[in-house]
């Protein structure tokens, strides 16, 4: 009787998450990061200084169901950032910023699912201004709470690409764990 009951639960919890990715249905959702990693500033092809980076970011996304599984849509990224050189970590430089572009994602049947988003926006202080791309890729699992609500745990591989200059810019890269929220609207 455990089984039958085990089995008829997850048939039903597949068939509610299929429906909840139907073509034709909204997407509400959003994530947040928290990340460390190592900036290195490249000035003619070759590497002038490094520095510790610590990101918090909050991206909201808003999609439509092309196909089922399929959801496609704008991202605005939030970022706050602390920057300071590597071992130095008094002498800092603090910095916000916010971007602007699309997304796409593919829910499997078994909730799990892949994303790809790119942003674009601009980035500086005291007068500079310089022009940012962050792209990122990762995989994750919809954990439904009921038919519209789940939180999404994500692990990502992102980069981040300020350039100010012709041949000059900075490259942050590496991963990441997102935790987010999806609202599905049938």
């Amino acid at each position: 009787m455990k089984k039958l009951s085990l089995l008829l639960f997850m048939l039903s919890a597949s068939i509610i998450s299929l429906a909840q990715t139907e073509q034709g249905n909204l997407f509400l959702g959003g994530s947040g990061t928290a990340s460390r990693t190592v900036n290195k500033q490249i000035v003619g092809g070759s590497v002038s200084f490094e520095d510790i980076n610590i990101d918090i970011s909050f991206s909201p996304l808003v999609g439509y169901f092309v196909a089922d599984g399929i959801v496609v849509g704008g991202a605005v990224q939030l970022t706050s950032q602390r920057q300071y050189p590597k071992g130095q970590p008094d002498s800092d430089f603090k910095s916000g910023t916010v971007q602007f572009g699309p997304f796409a994602r593919y829910y499997h049947s078994s909730d799990y699912f892949g994303e790809a988003v790119i942003t674009f926006g601009n980035t500086g202080s005291e007068g500079f201004k310089n022009t940012l791309t962050n792209w990122s890729v990762g995989v994750g699992k919809a954990i439904f709470f009921n038919e519209f609500v789940a939180i999404e745990p994500m692990i990502v591989y992102q980069s981040s690409t300020v350039k100010f200059g012709p041949d000059d810019k900075n490259v942050n890269a590496g991963p990441a764990v997102k935790l987010g929220f999806a609202i599905f609207i049938q």
